[in-house]
Parts: structure tokens; sequence; C-alpha cells
């Protein structure tokens, strides 16, 4: 009986499969997961998931895709199948992005002896057809043009990404494989040659704590942001105590780094874009329920409904020296921002609720520009509602 060519049948199935190895490189696709992308077989074996597939940095409103990605590190992990449906993803046609909905599972492959060594990704249509997708507004305004950044992170995934999130943003980006490397660069380089430094904790031949101390030897000015999946107290001083600036939780919020690099960086930040600065973006809402234009309507009346008086409340509680509850209020507003697009509030929420877990005092000033912006925000509201 001949021998069965197992790699030929796979690529022969009719569902929509990939294969990858654990720094998500694709093994082996069959031929409708590469039609499905609008690929001829063999241009995919060999290639990064998301080299193929745009990555969450690229299309930040295809929620699916970050989730994607979570999901895949997740399972390297927890070793446990995972699937979502109706996840809005992104897909490359002819250098274009397109939003598609997909089905999609995620399965761990353990070899003889019971060791992970491969995933299995599967997707299947939702029922929604390839709809043109709005580029990143993140990306488009670069944000981070003419920083240079040193990033150690030991992870080839998390390599991939974090270079993807800060090059997309117009950074110039050095990436090391742990502290000792990013030790050498430093030297290698110079002082002048980098604006902050970007520091994972856990790191094999030497940590993220041991590598600031020794930076900060060397050049006492250089900021440095640890990157920690760890997030209480003690870690955070430990965190400060080794020199850090500042730190960020890991998986990493877009967001959230790209205000830290921006406050913390030696050279000055480009200014957003005046057209963007304190807008709603108005045209990506739109495109995020371009298939129920109606609910724009019922979500931002009900925006308005839930923020009514909040911006009396913030007062109260920053003159009545509450910081608490002005921690509660500000999470929640930033939640809600962001669910109408209106990212420059949800951007100065998120600095005053990291300046609000700080002993300083450097809180009031950002916390009373932060109501300015929730009264702005509201009369916008109100007129897209003609009130």
């Amino acid at each position: 009986m001949p021998s069965t060519d197992y790699r030929a049948l796979f690529e022969a199935a009719p569902d929509r499969y990939v294969a990858l190895d654990l720094d998500l490189r694709i093994i082996a696709a069959s031929r409708a997961y590469a039609a499905a992308l609008g690929l001829a077989d063999g241009q995919l074996q060999g290639r990064a998931l998301f080299e193929v597939l745009p990555s969450p940095a690229e299309c930040p409103q295809a929620e699916g895709q970050a989730q994607l990605y979570a999901s895949l590190a997740r399972m390297r992990q927890s070793q446990t199948a995972e699937s979502m449906r109706s996840q809005a993803c992104a897909i490359r046609n002819q250098n274009k992005l397109q939003r598609i909905s997909w089905n999609w599972s995620n399965t761990p492959i353990f070899d003889d002896s019971g060791a992970l060594y491969a995933l299995l990704h599967r997707v299947e249509n939702a029922g929604q057809a390839p709809q043109s997708m709005y580029s990143s507004p993140v990306k488009a305004q670069q944000r981070l043009a003419g920083i240079n950044i040193l990033a150690a992170e030991d992870n080839r995934v998390n390599q991939l990404v974090l270079a993807e999130m800060l090059q997309s943003e117009g950074a110039t980006v050095a990436m090391a494989e742990n502290g000792r490397d990013a030790l050498w660069r430093l030297e290698e380089k110079g002082l002048a040659a980098f604006d902050i430094v970007l520091l994972d904790i856990q790191m094999p031949q030497m940590d993220g704590y041991q590598a600031a101390r020794l930076m900060r030897a060397i050049d006492p000015e250089l900021p440095i942001i640890g990157q920690t999946a760890l997030t209480g107290e003690q870690d955070r001083l430990l965190c400060l105590n080794s020199g850090m600036i500042d730190y960020i939780p890991k998986p990493l919020n877009h967001e959230t780094l790209i205000n830290m690099i921006r406050r913390h960086a030696r050279t000055p930040a480009p200014n957003p874009s005046v057209a963007n600065s304190g807008e709603i973006r108005w045209s990506e809402l739109e495109a995020r329920y371009a298939r129920k234009p109606a609910f724009v309507a019922q979500l931002l009346t009900l925006f308005l409904q839930s923020n009514l008086g909040l911006d009396q409340q913030l007062q109260r509680a920053l003159d009545q020296g509450e910081r608490n509850t002005l921690i509660g209020l500000v999470h929640g507003l930033k939640g809600s921002a962001g669910s109408i697009m209106a990212l420059d509030l949800v951007q100065h929420a998120q600095r005053v609720e990291h300046a609000l877990r700080q002993p300083d005092n450097a809180s009031q000033e950002l916390s009373r520009e932060l109501i300015r912006r929730l009264s702005l925000t509201l009369d916008q509201v109100r007129a897209r509602l003609k009130l």
C-alpha cells in the first residue's frame, strides 16, 4: 500500500486551514485558505501569519485581528483550543485592506511526547462580504515620527507586533533580544542614538530590571519604560526603583503605549493632526457600523444620556480631593468615549487616570482639561443628533 501524503491531503481539504509553528510562521495551508486571501498555492509557506494578514496595528478598527493574535498567544501557554464567532477581521486585496466577518477556531497540535509543536487555525465566512476599510488614522498621523526607540523583547512574535506597532507610527526601531543585547546596542550606537528604551521585564541572560539599572548608570537622563505582565503595586515599585520612568502592562495597548512614548521621549513628538484634535472620528464610527447605520444614533444618544452631569461630578470630586472617585469616573469615561470613536478624549482620559495613580499633584490640571474636552465632546454629539 503506498504511503499517504498527509501534506497533500491537508492542502486539498475543502475548508480553510492553516498550520502554524510556535513563532506563528505558516507550515502549511489549504488551497481554500490561500484562495480566500486571493493568493496562489505556495505563496504562504514559511511566511509569518501577520505578514500575510494585516497586523492588529494596521487595522485597529477590525477588532477580530487583535483578538486573533491574543488567542494564538494565549494558546501557546494554555494549550487549550479557542474559537470566536462573527469577528470583524481584515485581509489584504491588491494592497488594500478589506474588512470581512469570519468565524475562526484555533487548536493546539501535540507531538507523540505530548509537547505542543504547532497551532491549527481555521476560518469560515460569517455571512458578510468583504468591505473596503478606512486607512488607520493612527498610521496616517505618524505620531512617533522622528523618534528613535530601542526595544528589548525576547519573544519573536511579540517582536514582530511591537515593531509593526511602532513603525506604523513613524518611529525608527532597533530590536534587541534581551537586556544584555539592548545594553550592547546602546553602548555601540552611543548615548544620543535613542530617545527612549522599552524593556521587557522577564528576559533570558539579563532581565529588564538589571538592564535598566546599568543603562541608568551610563545615561541618567535616558527614559526607560518597562513592559510587564505583572501589574501589582510591588511590580510597579520594582520598575521605578530599577530606574524606569514608567511601565506598561502586557498585552500592550496601542494607544496607551503611543501616548506614553510621546510623553517621555527625549525628541519632542509631532503634534497630532489638527483635523482630528478633539474631534469624534465620524467616518470611522460610521464605517464600524456600516451595516447598521441607525445604531450610530442610538449609540450617540446613550453616550449623551450616560454622561450628562459627568462634568459636574468630575469637578466636585476634583475640588474635594476624592482621588479614588475621580479614577472610577475617568476609567468609565475612557471606555464609553472609545465606543463612539472620541479618541482624543480617550487618550486624555488615559493620561489623567495614569496621573491620578501617581503620588504627586500633576493630575489637577490634566483633570480640568479633561472636563473641558468632555464638554466639547458632548456638544459635538448634540450637534450630530440635532438636539
